[in-house]
């Protein structure tokens, strides 16, 4: 596990001053709409429009995908990510300067999946919810979000995962095929193995064509 101890403290940081991060940066364009089901919406600079293929989501954007909905997003160095229904996720940063990215996102509700090509040097790409924060460094990986739960999988590459309170420091690291659930104040359990059942419902969940 030595390849992760460098990436690993990362999410603690986030966990702690997560709320500061993307504070100082414009809007910029980060990602196009490449699919919809149903329908979806994307708040920028405080108001709401419905999504259509095509189009932009601004840092800062907040992506909404309501009851039978979903919606998958291209970013500009060609991660997805795959929103299902009911989900509610805010790109605070999106970011890329020579071969280092940094891409923070902030999930309230919801599920998704996302594709995230090889990262490189101080590259970050991390989500936070109501009771984690997960950081990747390449990856296929799924996550579930509610109020007093957060579900991970990985399916190819690492992801480290902690929970959202500094003060509980347990944080564990997923390879392909491990999942994990974390709860308010609780350290992430695992890494399990995940049975195909709730691979194949979280791969439903998510798939938006």
């Amino acid at each position: 596990m030595k390849i992760y101890l460098r990436f690993l403290p990362v999410i603690a940081v986030l966990a702690a001053l997560f709320g500061s991060i993307g504070d100082g940066f414009a809007q910029t364009r980060v990602a196009e709409v490449v699919a919809i089901k149903g329908v979806a919406f994307i708040t920028s600079g405080g108001r709401t429009q419905s999504a259509a293929l095509g189009g932009a989501v601004l840092q800062g954007d907040q992506i909404h995908a309501p009851t039978a909905s979903g919606v998958k997003l291209r970013f500009t160095d060609g991660a997805t990510m795959s929103l299902g229904e009911n989900s509610l996720i805010t790109v605070h940063t999106y970011t890329q300067q020579g071969n280092n990215r940094t891409a923070i996102f902030e999930m309230l509700n919801g599920i998704f999946r996302a594709v995230v090509s090889p990262l490189t040097g101080d590259s970050v790409f991390a989500v936070r919810t109501p009771t984690a924060v997960a950081a990747v460094r390449s990856t296929d990986w799924m996550l579930a979000a509610r109020a007093d739960l957060t579900e991970v999988f990985v399916g190819e590459g690492a992801v480290a995962v902690r929970n959202l309170n500094p003060a509980v420091r347990t944080e564990v690291v997923l390879t392909p095929g491990d999942g994990t659930d974390v709860r308010v104040d609780a350290a992430p359990i695992g890494p399990v193995k995940w049975g195909p059942p709730r691979i194949r419902s979280f791969t439903e969940r998510t798939t938006v064509e």
